[in-house]
């Protein structure tokens, strides 16, 4: 390796080897070669208080000049909001918290008449002061009017963990790429695809769904899409397009988010603890109005009496609640996507030639 030109004759990385204690002793082994000086052998004296001051600040600044060498290469990086900033710049996202997931068995009594039924989204379950709740519509169909097993119901959807909540109604300013952050609260958890975002037009004053994307570049001008981005902070950020890549908002357009909040461990439930639970309808005002301009008019929504016919079990426990990736889960993955996101990027882009 080569060395600094200099008396002490280093390699260009022994600044690593020092700290406040060894560059103290260096600073008075240099003092003690020439006699003018003698302060530095007295802790006392006023020689000595200098050294100290410049060992430590010495120290310090090799603290922060480490760390900051570290923190900004990808494959030296080990605190979290580092090495979402690095993988930010390849439009990695990484995955937060993953609620828990509940297989279930459903059955409808004789009360319930055949037909073709829709259970709408966010419907939930109350088990003991932990929600499971249906993530979008679910439609199913009873084919005789005695009791019968649901098989598909069950076979087509999961419950999550937790109950969906609504976010303060957002408005937007009509940027180009804008973006919101959700800000619930430091203690919420929000499961990592459990965000929905319906936008009333400015124009029209109709609400409308917007479906999530991996990427805005990967979408029209006129797609109603949105990316979801966890951050360095762990806030999701919600971006819309820029009127090329993803419809642009316009000022005035108001977001209605809904969020599914999660108990975290505490919301993993064992097996026939659904046993004999009744379905819940979600129902607020504002969902309603939201609701009730989206929903497809052809549809039979089961109503919350003829919900009280169906009930569920659970002869299987719930999954685990996942953290999310860790520095080491992004170092992994990220480099496995890179060549996907921007090849498609590139295919997006030429489209325009």
């Amino acid at each position: 390796m080569a060395q600094i030109q200099s008396d002490f004759n280093l390699p260009r990385n022994s600044y690593v080897s020092f700290d406040a204690t060894s560059l103290k002793a260096l600073l008075k082994n240099r003092l003690d070669q020439n006699s003018s000086f003698t302060g530095q052998d007295y802790e006392s004296s006023n020689m000595s208080a200098m050294i100290d001051v410049i060992a430590y600040s010495y120290h310090t600044l090799l603290f922060y000049l480490n760390q900051t060498a570290t923190e900004s290469m990808f494959s030296e990086a080990e605190l979290y909001e580092n090495m979402n900033r690095i993988v930010k710049t390849i439009d990695y996202k990484p995955v937060g918290f993953q609620t828990s997931v509940l297989t279930f068995e459903s059955t409808a009594d004789n009360t319930l008449p055949a037909n073709t039924y829709t259970i709408p989204r966010y419907s939930f379950f109350n088990v003991g002061g932990i929600y499971y709740s249906f993530n979008s519509d679910v439609t199913f169909t009873k084919t005789v009017n005695a009791e019968e097993a649901l098989a598909d119901l069950q076979a087509k959807q999961l419950l999550y963990q937790g109950l969906y909540r609504e976010y303060p109604l957002l408005t937007a300013i009509g940027e180009e790429f804008e973006t919101a952050v959700i800000l619930p609260g430091d203690d919420v958890i929000i499961d990592h695809f459990g965000i929905d975002v319906y936008v009333k037009s400015a124009d029209t004053g109709k609400w409308s769904q917007w479906e999530r994307t991996t990427s805005l570049y990967l979408e029209k001008s006129v797609s109603k899409k949105y990316e979801v981005r966890l951050n360095e902070n762990k806030q999701y950020e919600l971006k819309f397009g820029n009127g090329n890549t993803g419809k642009q908002l316009e000022a005035g357009d108001v977001l209605a988010v809904y969020y599914l909040e999660s108990a975290g461990s505490k919301g993993e439930i064992g097996p026939n603890i659904l046993d004999r639970s009744r379905l819940t309808k979600y129902n607020t005002v504002q969902f309603q109005t939201v609701f009730n301009q989206i929903k497809d008019a052809n549809i039979k929504y089961i109503t919350q009496v003829q919900m009280a016919a169906i009930t569920f079990t659970n002869s299987n426990g719930s999954s685990q609640y996942y953290e999310g990736e860790t520095v080491q889960d992004i170092r992994k993955n990220a480099p496995k996507l890179f060549g996907t996101v921007k090849s498609g990027q590139f295919c997006r882009l030429m489209r325009f030639q």
